[in-house]
């Protein structure tokens, strides 16, 4: 059994007192996560609906802190919120008659006959309860010797999320997106080339889906008429004093401005200058139960128009004489039948005219009922089937829902900008369009960049179980294929419902956030799931990164920009690339900044969100100065046929000699002195070289004499050439004589100049590069030697200038800032997100 916990004061919340029975129930009135700080808890008001099944009198009283004994009487006003989700609380329940059995039933398993007698005289029955994940109405049922003799519904409230704001929102978005993705694969899979703008389906189209969904629509009518919606609105009339049952304050303020009506008493009365008087008439206030709420409002407006599309359907059928089997009319006609019924004879009756539409009602989408009614008259109107597991989910569990939810607002935010490609959540057979999200079953949609042309997937549930340890199971998992780059750039967004708000974590975190247990988590992930190379017997790490999203009302203040010191566990998204992000309706901008991040992030800053072993960078660095590829110019036209055809290449000692032990690749450069189609300008060929010789220049019997026949020159042998699927173009510029550059710089460099730049300057213009591609370069001279740098690199709207060796100037037409260039080392995802920054910022100032 659950205990509360030691040395909490409890407080009697409910207590309800029959002719049979007392039963109260115990516990904290605040939530230790929601004290009415964290979100808007104390702007909401709770209801208790109680019904005695035999004739009993009893009594309601409520929790009151301003009450000398802590409890008032309840007469259905509503209450502050007393009962929150993951909570414990103790029921206690006295009865009159010993000898009788009784049970206390709920529909949950974990609720029901929680409370069991204790001692002996069977008179007392006492349990702890605890809701778990479960919101909204939750309703008990008190048992006499197996029959029904009293029920109690309260409403639990969740401690984590704002009720209004983010749980409705939640919901409103889940049913949205899994719309959205089910219209886009209609679009996608049928309507490609007649797409149409019409919102709203046939009439035909209309007639065929309520046929198919009438009887489980009306059973929902019916759910809805068992427990419908209602408020409580006072009642006043004026009357003779005797027959006044309630009076108040209003009843004083009403005889004020009246005056007119009191008369004079010989008897008691109210006194005035030494006489009494009593009034004639006076104000009768009481309460009473009105359906005529915005919900059934509604309700009532949905089954008129359903009403009024099958009597259209009917008329159309008639006037346009086609040939319909009988049972279609009939069929039409009890339909419209039940439906008039209902409106007529039901609580409908006392309902009022729609009169506007509201964009939210918790009860539309939580109630009893209501929120199937409304889901069956959105596939009616959108002319959609949706049938799924994921429609019967318990709404009330919110944790799971907050998992969906996460997943489908990560595609949601994805797919307002990208395009959507694959779509395995929604498929369809002869029941309608299949929803198969559902935890435990892997689900993935893919997307493409239309600038980058890189594609990129969201997973959930990605199960991956062949790991040299234990299998392993995150949320949603965001892979993302660089195009300069063939590895697969893998982050874990895990959803975890989970808060911890304790004085201690504060301290030590700075701010609330998840608890330390789920960050551990995501340790875990990237260091157990791990990928085996095909060819190798080694195993390399598959995730870059691993984030906790969880449910903060306060993102701005979590990442330490509303004063205070940020998260911990934000810090380190950047530090080690492990932590935690606020994920909310009202708290997305965070998650959204940083999906652009890692979307937007070259190869190279992706690899740097890994925690690399000691070594290393230095291992690396040292790698990437060799400069190993030979930029080889062609002194002649015909001199490209002669390399290519006898897999060599020659030149003179004197010019190779520093590098040539270290050399492992040649380039062949085309001038455009030697070419002049300039779509044979630039280097289209290379080859590795197999080995070498120093011979006199007159050895190399390929080609004909030259004028120093007696001059070392190197004759180097390749295993072939090969031809670059993009040639790297001149742009004006090129080799002043044979010049080294390294291979990393030859494989990324798209014209001449490049191959001039370090691997920092690189860097730099390959970030730049995923805005806009058109760069163009300043070096000092046409022909490029080994020891000049550039000097401009040119975007539109924006200058890099070069201010000596170690700094580069940005420059736009509304700023400008310095920056070194060994920074974008060891801090390049900071320096290159301030250069975007003041590079947008431009742009956005001249438009």
């Amino acid at each position: 059994m659950a205990s509360l916990h030691s040395g909490s004061k409890l407080k009697e919340l409910l207590v309800i007192e029959t002719d049979r029975f007392t039963l109260s129930i115990k516990g904290l009135p605040v939530n230790k996560n929601n004290d009415g700080k964290l979100h808007n808890i104390k702007q909401k008001r709770s209801y208790v609906s109680v019904e005695s099944f035999v004739d009993q009198s009893y009594q309601v009283k409520i929790f009151d802190p301003k009450s000398p004994s802590g409890l008032r009487p309840y007469y259905y006003e509503g209450m502050p919120p007393c009962f929150f989700e993951q909570t414990n609380y103790e029921v206690v329940l006295e009865v009159n008659d010993g000898n009788n059995d009784y049970k206390l039933t709920h529909d949950n398993p974990h609720l029901d006959n929680a409370v069991t007698p204790t001692g002996s005289s069977g008179q007392i029955y006492t349990g702890v309860i605890n809701f778990h994940n479960d919101i909204g109405f939750s309703r008990f049922v008190l048992e006499e010797n197996g029959v029904k003799i009293f029920s109690f519904e309260i409403e639990v409230f969740p401690s984590k999320l704002d009720y209004i704001e983010d749980f409705y929102q939640m919901l409103q978005e889940v049913n949205q997106e899994i719309y959205n993705l089910a219209f886009d694969f209609l679009r996608r899979t049928y309507f490609s080339a007649q797409i149409t703008k019409e919102e709203t389906p046939s009439e035909a189209e209309f007639y065929t889906i309520i046929s198919a969904i009438f009887k489980e629509f009306y059973n929902s009518l019916e759910r809805v008429k068992n427990q419908p919606h209602h408020k409580i609105v006072p009642s006043n009339k004026v009357v003779r004093p005797e027959k006044a049952k309630k009076n108040n304050k209003d009843t004083l303020k009403w005889l004020q401005k009246r005056p007119n009506i009191m008369q004079k008493s010989s008897h008691s009365g109210i006194a005035i200058n030494n006489n009494n008087y009593i009034p004639r008439k006076i104000l009768d206030t009481k309460k009473e139960f009105s359906y005529d709420t915005y919900e059934n409002r509604f309700l009532k407006w949905i089954l008129l128009v359903i009403d009024k599309k099958l009597k259209r359907f009917s008329e159309k059928l008639n006037n346009e004489q086609l040939e319909v089997k009988e049972e279609v009319q009939n069929e039409i006609n009890k339909m419209r039948s039940k439906l008039r019924h209902f409106i007529n004879y039901s609580f409908l009756q006392f309902a009022g005219r729609l009169t506007r539409l509201e964009s939210s009602s918790l009860v539309m989408q939580m109630g009893q009922g209501y929120r199937d009614v409304y889901k069956y008259y959105l596939m009616m109107k959108k002319g959609l089937n949706l049938t799924s597991d994921f429609f019967d989910i318990s709404i009330k569990d919110v944790a799971l829902l907050y998992e969906y939810w996460c997943f489908l607002k990560l595609n949601s935010l994805l797919r307002n900008k990208y395009q959507l490609e694959y779509n395995d959540l929604i498929s369809l057979d002869r029941s309608g369009i299949i929803v198969k999200l559902k935890k435990g079953r892997e689900s993935q949609l893919t997307y493409r960049d239309p600038k980058t042309n890189e594609q990129f997937t969201v997973a959930y549930n990605r199960a991956f179980n062949n790991l040299p340890t234990v299998g392993q199971h995150p949320d949603n998992i965001l892979s993302i294929k660089k195009s300069d780059s063939n590895v697969r750039y893998q982050y874990i967004f895990d959803a975890k419902y989970r808060l911890d708000t304790s004085i201690e974590y504060k301290q030590k975190f700075n701010q609330i956030g998840p608890p330390v247990d789920t960050i551990n988590a995501m340790h875990r992930y990237r260091d157990a799931i791990v990928a085996n190379n095909k060819h190798k017997e080694d195993y390399t790490r598959d995730i870059f990164g691993a984030f906790v999203l969880f449910p903060h009302n306060n993102e701005q203040k979590f990442a330490g920009l509303e004063g205070g010191k940020p998260s911990k566990f934000y810090d380190s998204i950047s530090e080690i690339s492990i932590g935690a992000l606020p994920f909310l309706p009202s708290q997305a901008k965070l998650v959204k900044s940083f999906l652009d991040d890692l979307l937007l992030e070259s190869s190279d800053t992706a690899f740097e969100r890994s925690v690399i072993q000691q070594g290393t960078r230095n291992y690396f660095d040292k790698q990437q100065q060799i400069s190993d590829v030979l930029i080889g110019p062609l002194r002649r036209a015909e001199q490209l046929e002669l390399c290519l055809n006898n897999n060599m290449y020659y030149t003179y000692l004197d010019q190779v000699k520093n590098q040539l032990g270290l050399l492992r690749y040649i380039a062949l450069y085309q001038s455009k002195r030697k070419f002049q189609n300039q779509q044979e300008q630039g280097i289209f060929y290379y080859g590795k070289i197999q080995e070498y010789y120093i011979i006199p220049r007159k050895e190399i019997k390929e080609v004909k004499a030259a004028s120093q026949p007696n001059e070392l020159a190197v004759k180097f042998i390749v295993d072939e050439w090969k031809k670059l699927d993009k040639p790297i173009k001149p742009q004006g510029y090129g080799p002043q004589g044979p010049q080294f550059t390294n291979w990393y710089l030859f494989r990324e460099a798209e014209t001449y100049p490049e191959l001039h730049l370090t691997w920092e300057e690189m860097r730099l213009l390959k970030e730049l590069r995923r805005i806009e591609n058109q760069a163009q370069f300043k070096f000092p001279t046409e022909m490029i030697k080994s020891d000049e740098r550039f000097e401009l690199i040119e975007f539109p709207e924006l200058i890099i200038e070069r201010v000596d060796q170690e700094r580069f100037k940005v420059i736009t037409d509304y700023d400008e800032e310095i920056f070194k260039f060994q920074d974008l080392r060891g801090q390049a995802r900071v320096i290159l997100k301030n250069i975007i920054e003041i590079w947008k910022l431009g742009v956005s100032n001249k438009k």
